[in-house]
């Protein structure tokens, strides 16, 4: 059956599904596997089939109610400006990944696993369009968030574990998570869970007032969280951190204003990441595919077709869903 459902421009497709590149290699090198596999050099494989099912579920979701396709990757990111503003930011991100006696052309040599370069890879042969800023201040969530604006009118679906896309999901905006056995669409039941909200929008201002664990950034010391979220639908400002801000400060106790207050332009700048209010310049790439090098690769490394692959051969049918 032919293929004609994986398209590589964006404009061709009636749904786009954004892989998070860092966070799916990542989590996917971290997932509890029972066998760990390893290629014919001794080399990790796990890893890959675990980030191209995780595609496939995603894309059959998707095909659910489309016709087409198209896969967008983003995995660059040169968060500078919030590095200086933030030395702390991330610097509780120092992931210790295993190290691998390989044996090439007969030679033992150590080899250490990079989990983002070699899911980067194994996405290349897929049809996909890649997509980058050329700006030295963007994140993955900025860039993400760029698409989400310029592709508004399409069903999208993100793929990622990252709460600060959640403020992304609308009608036409799904953001997968697949953190759990199968992936899930994230709901307002999970929302209300985490953030003791329904209101995607609100997340910014949330996380801005009780700080960010996984980034190691803080928020306004000591504030007391449990009226943070109905200080923030009084305020009624949504993700604009800023009026959002200003708008609390009227209404918190005098003790509280202080802190804000004294530590304002820093707040301001804590979690203003998702630039849905100005177009990032992003380069596309689109990538046709290569379905004979995919297969070849994937030989190499000691792995059966995963579901990507035999969807891509044998096509994709709604009556019929592969397993």
């Amino acid at each position: 059956m032919k293929n004609d459902f994986l398209v590589s421009n964006p404009k061709d497709a009636d749904a786009i599904v954004i892989v998070d590149v860092h966070n799916l290699s990542w989590r996917s090198y971290y997932s509890p596997v029972k066998d760990e596999l390893l290629d014919k050099h001794g080399y990790p494989s796990y890893h890959y089939k675990i980030a191209l099912n995780k595609i496939a579920n995603a894309v059959e979701h998707a095909l659910v109610n489309s016709r087409k396709v198209c896969i967008i990757t983003s995995a660059d990111e040169n968060p500078i400006k919030k590095k200086e503003l933030f030395p702390e930011y991330k610097s509780n991100r120092h992931p210790v990944v295993k190290e691998y006696n390989v044996i090439y052309n007969g030679k033992k040599k150590v080899k250490t696993v990079d989990p983002v370069k070699d899911t980067k890879k194994v996405i290349s042969f897929l049809p996909h369009c890649k997509v980058y800023v050329k700006a030295k201040n963007e994140e993955t969530d900025d860039v993400i968030a760029t698409v989400c604006q310029k592709y508004c009118d399409k069903q999208i679906f993100i793929m990622s574990t990252d709460r600060d896309l959640w403020q992304l999901k609308n009608k036409n905006t799904h953001i997968i998570c697949y953190d759990y056995p199968e992936f899930v669409l994230v709901s307002k039941t999970q929302l209300e869970k985490k953030f003791n909200t329904s209101d995607f929008r609100l997340v910014p201002l949330i996380k801005t007032l009780t700080g960010d664990a996984s980034d190691k950034l803080k928020g306004v010391k000591f504030f007391p969280k449990k009226k943070v979220v109905p200080l923030i639908h009084y305020s009624m400002y949504k993700s604009n951190i800023k009026r959002g801000l200003k708008n609390i400060l009227k209404i918190v106790s005098k003790s509280v204003k202080q802190k804000i207050e004294n530590d304002y332009e820093r707040l301001v700048s804590l979690h203003s990441i998702i630039k849905l209010d100005r177009k990032l310049i992003i380069s596309e790439k689109n990538v046709s595919g290569n379905l004979l090098s995919l297969t070849k690769f994937l030989k190499k490394r000691n792995l059966n077709n995963p579901r990507i692959v035999k969807l891509w051969i044998q096509g994709y049918s709604k009556t019929n869903n592969l397993k």
